[in-house]
């Protein structure tokens, strides 16, 4: 029986020249699947510069996406996140719901499941910043030391939490973490390169320890090898239960040949044990070491528990780039490390459009659940309380503009006969928590009224 490539054969491909061609412009392939890459008709220097030119464009598009790409259509803004094959399947596994770039996703997955890592070589825009700062590092003399395949275990561990509806480490996902270099940083270059910071330690690691990101540690390129080898394994399983039938084992010299996917699937397999026996640890110990500070307000949508928000939330900034208002922050000072660029709601100069869905629209997760215009009223965000030692009305002065800009009608002006002055009252059944009364308060240095988060969010009953 033919033998298949092992992953360290792919791997070992890839540091002997799959990032440019040799000096002869030729190659020796190491397993059947690369032949077509070698043949006469396709030389490897040919192949070599269309999949540059190819990964060049989709770089660029890319980019262009981000950074214009709402303006001209709502649709695209899901990507480059929403076509990962990794948060498609653990938005699936923890929300049951599946967009249209989710179902993309998804093709790309069974397609990489036939060509192994078919999206690293050909589509993957950190992929491509990633093999150029290889590039750079080799030819400074850098070279790569032994690392464990540490993308397995992310990818086991998010899977896993998946399954637990946390999905741990989802945001380390290479495209989740390209569509970061678009939130709304201009302003501050020090803020930049903080909404950069995923990218740049990629490309940074990439070219200190050339390869070590796309080879060892991404957890997309991780997923691409799982399904591959698992594939590969259940067609070499259906081979030898159909062979017994008809003739015994093909051997050589008195052994058995054995299928080159056992030691990969042995080898994986003990990974996905760790990382989920990790992940179970996690689940149940995080908790109770999480902080007590009160969570900040989240884009409508917006998972029930802030611990569960936090793990499907992958900080694309789809939500930031889709927000008109420009109500969405990226978090960075509070929150810990787990909270590290969550978006959150400041309502100091805007508020949450009624009318407005884009955010829940962008979500390529599942983070943020899909609402209707219709819907958004009772589409739960927080509560507005008034401070009455900071209201104008309280010392009897002329005000009530958090009334008048209410879209809800929640807010209405009540007489106190107790201290005499009129005081603004919130219908909380009626308030979702716009922020508009917040946004629009001329009291400083403490808004008189803001809204605060409520314990169970997302659409009322």
């Amino acid at each position: 029986m033919s033998r298949g490539p092992t992953l360290a054969e792919v791997h070992r491909q890839d540091n002997d020249g799959q990032i440019g061609a040799s000096k002869n412009h030729e190659r020796k392939p190491s397993c059947r699947w690369f032949t077509s890459r070698t043949s006469p008709t396709h030389p490897v220097s040919e192949i070599q510069a269309f999949r540059w030119i190819v990964r060049f464009a989709i770089l660029a598009g890319t980019i262009f996406i981000l950074l214009a790409g709402q303006a001209l259509h709502r649709g695209l803004a899901t990507l480059p996140a929403g076509l990962s094959s990794t948060i498609a399947v653990c938005g699936l596994i923890v929300t049951g719901v599946l967009s249209v770039t989710g179902w993309l996703a998804l093709f790309v997955g069974i397609l990489v499941a036939f060509k192994l890592r078919w999206f690293c070589r050909w589509m993957c825009p950190l992929g491509t910043c990633n093999e150029l700062s290889t590039l750079l590092g080799k030819n400074v003399g850098l070279r790569r030391p032994s690392v464990p395949h540490l993308g397995h275990y992310l990818v086991f561990a998010t899977l896993a939490g998946a399954f637990a509806g946390f999905p741990v480490l989802l945001w380390l996902d290479p495209l989740a973490l390209f569509s970061s270099i678009g939130q709304p940083f201009s302003s501050s270059p020090v803020l930049l390169a903080i909404g950069m910071s995923g990218v740049l330690t990629a490309v940074g690691l990439s070219f200190l320890f050339p390869g070590v990101w796309c080879s060892r540690i991404c957890p997309l390129g991780g997923f691409q090898e799982v399904v591959f080898v698992l594939r590969w394994s259940a067609l070499g399983f259906l081979a030898r239960v159909f062979a017994r039938r008809g003739r015994r084992p093909t051997t050589t010299g008195g052994q058995r040949v054995e299928l080159s996917e056992g030691s990969d699937i042995a080898r994986i397999g003990r990974r996905g044990i760790l990382a989920a026996f990790g992940t179970a640890i996690w689940v149940y110990v995080a908790p109770r070491f999480s902080s007590s500070t009160v969570s900040p307000l989240r884009p409508p949508g917006a998972a029930p528990e802030d611990r569960k928000f936090l793990a499907l939330c992958v900080r694309c900034g789809n939500c930031v780039r889709a927000c008109p208002t420009g109500i969405i922050q990226p978090q960075l000072s509070t929150g810990g490390p787990f909270a590290w660029l969550a978006p959150r709601l400041v309502f100091t100069d805007n508020f949450c459009d009624p009318s407005c869905t884009r955010c829940a629209e962008a979500c390529p997760s599942g983070a943020l659940t899909p609402f209707s215009t219709a819907e958004k009223p009772h589409v739960i965000i927080g509560k507005a309380v008034v401070e009455l030692d900071d209201c104008l009305l309280t010392a009897e002065r002329e005000c009530g503009i958090c009334r008048s800009h209410c879209p809800y009608q929640a807010i209405r002006l009540q007489f106190n006969e107790e201290t005499y002055s009129v005081q603004p009252i919130v219908d909380l059944a009626q308030c979702p928590g716009c922020g508009a009364c917040e946004a629009v308060c001329p009291t400083v240095p403490r808004k008189a009224i803001h809204v605060e988060r409520v314990q169970t969010i997302g659409k009322a009953k």
